[in-house]
């Protein structure tokens, strides 16, 4: 009768026949539409709970009486009974909008313990065994008819994984499983439990407040003002002026932690402080917060018996001087004790409640004249209409009582007593940047992220308390998740209020999250498919909830997406196959609406045409968009826009056509990929660009995959295989006439040159360029990064620097800025400023310098440019520790070594090491500078970088010389000067003669002033005078 009575099985009482009709019937209606069944991803949890004797099975009789409960407090908490045996009942959470469902089972299990503990005859957890276990997973629900099914599968795995978790487990409590901990934790306190090799949380207890004293709170910040207003409503309380105070604002927004804060300030016994919580399924459970009011007064704990609970009820009444009869008995009954509510029993709902009121009014009012009393009900959005009656009535009563009450609520709610004299209303918005970065910060402790990684939290988390920790959370266990998914408690809270809305909202808000953060109305209006009415009115529904914001500026309706996870929960919501729907949808109409100005929308066309299937369409705009992005310098966009079109390209039919699309874009892709300095990738995409031009016959695009793998081949440190490979592309480049593979290929064997120290040659290839790039071809790029006939001079002034000739270099180092500026392209910028401004650094001119050098590596930073970076840094690092700033050089200089090593770049990676070790020796770092001097030599004789070892040398020869290892050092600077003597590396041939001068002269060697006299000249003769008045000076001290 009992499982009857809940519908959980079919009676075997057969149905009564049909009566056949005494007339003829009516003629039939037209038939009712047929329901439409829809299947939505949703986060369900399940719940599993097994009676088990001690001695065996549990009395039939017992487990029924148990089961029973579970079925009513299951059905009461919105859950729905999946499942169920004479001694194991399974049920799930969350098949509708909920966004604590988790949650729900977890206080399903403690309030069926609880009332079958008080039922009469109750075993106790010494004879009988309750085991619970929590879990949660994604399944598929199918929505039909008004009804909720899920997915079979699913089902059937979790009902198994239940059953395993259950038998691992073998002993008494309310476990949760790692997946369904999160949701839960902070509310309760959990204690790990290892069963089976996995790991599971058994709920001690519910924690007050729901901020969990237990987990480490981040830190409290960008509420100063609204914790002095709370304070300032509570001594006005305590003087006997009661104060009402609603704490709105969104999920996350930090209310709950601002009730904490002030509660956490106050001193000990000053203020009694009782709390109760709304919950989402509490609108159907009569006085839900307000029973942990009561037990919080009259101090009954939530595992009390009923006797205990009854006995401490009239103690309390007793000093409160209440009648223990009339008020007793109705505060039984709200707290569902049965003995000593027999004066109630009976009685007639009207008559009840008014009694049940006065009693509860009268237990605050009296309690708060022993102590000043503070009051707080969180989440009053959820209210069930007896409580919300019950803090109105008190609400009338509280002006002259020594009473503050506290409510927290989300916007859309308004509470009925907001506009009394002694009510405040404090509104809490997103905290700012800074306050952001201190909560994420607080979060991470010992583990930072980078900084790339905090702006992407920061920009996601926009100024949310919760989503800032759980985001934070999310990085801190693993950085490689800096894609940044949505966490899944955050997701739960805005599924929840996406699947409130009516069907009709919801597909809009579903077709506004497929168009982007942000939203053109008639481009909203054409994917939705709704009509003009239907939309004007959602989107004023949408605007009213907060989900939007019109962000409209004249023109165009537009709306935004108030928070960008909003956007990903709605969005990820839909199945595949509608997102695809609705982004073809999209494009469809972005073609229609925008048909004269369709360039402007390039980037949303090619996005929505991939995701809508439409591939064609998708390679052609993608490729529009990336190179659109490299005019703009965003060199990541280009190389996603540019991998999209090759992706859209694998979904058509092989063709000689299609083939010439993806060699076209693999060399894009290069283009794009080089100023970020990702060697792997390039090195990939040449290969695949080089057999493409082969199975197609093009000579001129061998060629030119050729070229590209010359400059590839030096920049990872294989300069004599790039000037082979380079000297083939350069042939055919002659031969089939092709200007800019010519233009290319010269640049690629002087940087090839120069690296192997062949400066003459270098500049011979580079002024060939700088020559040929007249008139307008003076701004053309041909394809690649840099516009080239800057990128010609900034090698052709590197090969100056080196050889010493600086007159010659300024004016073309000065002449590649100008062109960079005159076109605004900031990476040619970047790179011409760097290379100058290093120029007038091996002169000694720091102060010319370091303007130029701090504008390029400004740049390179700022703009992501990974390729140039390292160097920029490096030669900034150089001149300020020349300078005497090495506390600001030496970061710089160690950067520039991490990231060019991280980059896979070796061509230059000794000078790296060098520059780095040259400011140790200002240092006195000796140790270190000659283990890096040693280093950077190693590497340069690796890569056949001979005027690099020559640097290396030198700074060898230094360190040795400041740690006294005079042999060392010797040689060093010999091997430094024979070096610079054969590349006609002048300045460097000036600073070994130099270091060698002023060791023989610390030595007391004859031959020292003929070295300082050498470099005093060659100093002069390369205007050099910082370093001739250094030269002069050590010859005079000789003398």
């Amino acid at each position: 009768y009992r499982i009857e009575k809940y519908g959980l099985r079919p009676s075997d009482v057969a149905p009564p026949p049909i009566a056949e009709p005494a007339e003829p019937l009516p003629a039939a209606a037209p038939p009712a539409a047929i329901p439409v069944l829809r299947w939505e991803r949703r986060r369900v949890a399940f719940m599993r709970m097994d009676l088990v004797a001690e001695s065996g099975a549990p009395a039939f009789g017992q487990s029924a009486r148990v089961l029973e409960v579970a079925v009513d407090k299951i059905r009461m908490f919105g859950g729905r009974v999946e499942d169920l045996s004479r001694y194991t009942v399974v049920a799930s959470f969350g098949l509708e909008a909920v966004e604590d469902a988790p949650w729900r089972a977890a206080n399903v299990a403690a309030a069926i313990r609880k009332a079958t503990e008080r039922q009469p005859g109750a075993a106790s957890p010494a004879t009988t065994r309750m085991t619970v276990a929590i879990d949660v997973s994604e399944a598929m629900v199918g929505r039909f008819d008004g009804a909720s099914e899920v997915d079979r599968d699913a089902k059937g795995a979790a009902v198994a994984s239940l059953g395993d978790a259950i038998a691992k487990l073998s002993r008494d409590g309310i476990f949760l499983s790692e997946a369904a901990r999160p949701f839960v934790e902070g509310r309760c306190e959990l204690e790990p439990v290892i069963a089976g090799a996995e790991q599971f949380y058994r709920i001690v207890r519910r924690e007050p407040y729901g901020l969990g004293a237990r987990r480490r709170l981040s830190a409290f910040v960008g509420r100063a003002q609204e914790l002095a207003l709370l304070r300032d409503r509570l001594e006005r309380a305590r003087s006997g002026r009661g104060q009402l105070v609603g704490i709105s604002g969104d999920p996350g927004i930090g209310k709950s932690r601002l009730v904490l804060e002030l509660r956490r300030s106050l001193a000990a016994g000053s203020v009694t402080w009782v709390a109760g919580r709304c919950a989402s399924f509490g609108a159907a459970v009569p006085y839900l917060p307000v029973i942990e009011i009561v037990s919080g007064l009259v101090d009954i704990a939530e595992m009390d018996p009923p006797a205990t609970a009854v006995a401490k009820l009239g103690e309390s009444l007793a000093a409160f001087g209440m009648d223990a009869g009339t008020h007793g008995a109705a505060l039984l009954h709200v707290l569902g004790l049965k003995e000593g509510a027999d004066d109630v029993v009976g009685l007639a709902p009207e008559v009840l409640k008014v009694r049940t009121m006065e009693a509860l009014r009268q237990l605050v009012l009296r309690a708060s004249r022993r102590t000043p009393l503070a009051v707080m009900v969180d989440d009053l959005h959820w209210v069930d209409s007896a409580s919300e009656d019950f803090l109105a009535s008190l609400a009338e009563q509280i002006a002259g009582a020594a009473l503050l009450v506290i409510v927290t609520y989300r916007p859309g709610y308004r509470p009925p007593w907001i506009d009394k004299s002694y009510a405040t209303q404090i509104a809490l918005q997103p905290l700012t940047t800074e306050e952001s970065l201190t909560v994420v910060r607080s979060v991470l402790g010992a583990d930072p992220v980078s900084p790339a990684v905090e702006q992407l939290v920061l920009s996601r988390g926009e100024g949310n308390p919760f989503f800032l920790e759980e985001l934070a959370r999310t990085v801190r266990e693993d950085e490689r998740s800096a894609s940044l998914g949505v966490p899944d408690t955050i997701e739960a809270i805005l599924l929840a209020r996406i699947d409130r809305l009516d069907a009709a909202d919801k597909h809009l808000i579903q077709a506004a999250a497929v168009i982007g953060h942000d939203v053109p109305r008639p481009l909203v209006a054409a994917v939705a498919g709704l009509s003009d009415t239907e939309v004007e009115r959602g989107l004023e529904r949408l605007l009213t909830a907060e989900f939007l914001y019109d962000t409209s500026a004249g023109g165009e309706a537009q709306y935004t997406f108030k928070h960008v996870l909003t956007q990903d929960v709605a969005y990820a919501s839909l199945l595949p196959e509608a997102r695809a729907e609705l982004h073809a949808g999209a494009a469809a109409a972005i073609e229609r609406l925008y048909a004269d100005r369709l360039p402007e929308q390039t980037e949303r066309l090619a996005h929505h045409s991939f995701h809508g299937g439409l591939w064609d369409t998708a390679a052609s705009t993608a490729r529009l968009a990336g190179h659109r992005a490299l005019e703009r310098v965003a060199y990541a966009q280009a190389v996603a826009w540019f991998e999209q079109a090759l992706a859209a390209l694998a979904h058509l039919p092989e063709t000689p056509a299609r083939a010439e699309q993806k060699l076209g874009l693999r060399f894009d892709l290069r283009t794009a990929l080089t100023p970020l300095g990702d060697h792997v990738r390039i090195r990939e995409n040449l290969e695949q660009a080089q057999r493409l031009a082969e199975s197609l016959g093009d000579a001129r695009r061998v060629g030119r995959a050729q070229a590209y793998l010359a400059a590839e081949l030096r920049l990872i440190g294989e300069p004599e295989r790039a000037i082979e490979i380079g000297r083939e592309a350069l042939r055919v480049a002659e031969r089939e006439g092709d200007f800019a593979l010519q233009i290319a290929t010269n640049t690629y064997l002087g940087q090839a040159s120069h690296t192997l120290g062949e400066y003459r040659r270098a500049a011979a290839f580079l002024r060939r360029n700088v020559e040929l790039l007249a008139g307008d071809l003076v701004r053309e790029t041909f394809g690649l990064p840099f516009v080239s006939s800057v990128h010609s001079r900034v090698w052709l002034v590197q090969c100056f620097r080196e050889l010493g000739e600086f007159d010659a270099g300024i004016p073309v180092g000065r002449e590649a800025i100008r062109v960079a500026e005159s076109l605004d392209h900031q990476l040619s910028l970047s790179t011409a400023c760097t290379v100058l401004g290093a120029l007038y650094l091996q002169r000694g001119e720091v102060d010319a310098a370091i303007p130029l050098l701090e504008r390029g590596f400004a740049l390179s930073r700022d703009w992501n440019f990974g390729l140039w970076l390292p160097m920029a840094s490096s030669f900034l690092g150089s001149a300020y520790a020349f300078a005497g700033r090495l506390a600001d050089a030496v970061p710089l200089l160690e950067d520039a070594v991490n990231r060019q090593r991280a980059i896979g770049r070796m061509a230059f990676h000794s000078l790296r090491i060098v520059s780095l070790a040259e400011a140790e020796v200002m240092l006195g770092r000796v140790t270190d500078a000659m283990t890096h001097a040693r280093r950077a030599l190693e590497l340069a004789r690796e890569h056949k970088e001979r005027g690099n070892e020559g640097h290396a040398l030198r700074v060898l020869a230094d360190a040795a010389a400041r740690g006294n290892a005079v042999d060392v050092a010797d040689e060093s600077y010999r091997a430094a000067i024979a070096r610079a003597t054969s590349l006609e590396m002048k300045p460097l041939l000036a600073h070994g003669q130099l270091g060698l001068g002023r060791l023989h002269a610390a030595t007391a060697r004859p031959d020292a002033e003929r070295s300082l006299s050498a470099a005093l000249s060659l100093f002069r003769e390369l205007g050099m005078q910082t370093w001739a008045e250094r030269a002069g000076a050590e010859l005079d001290r000789l003398r």
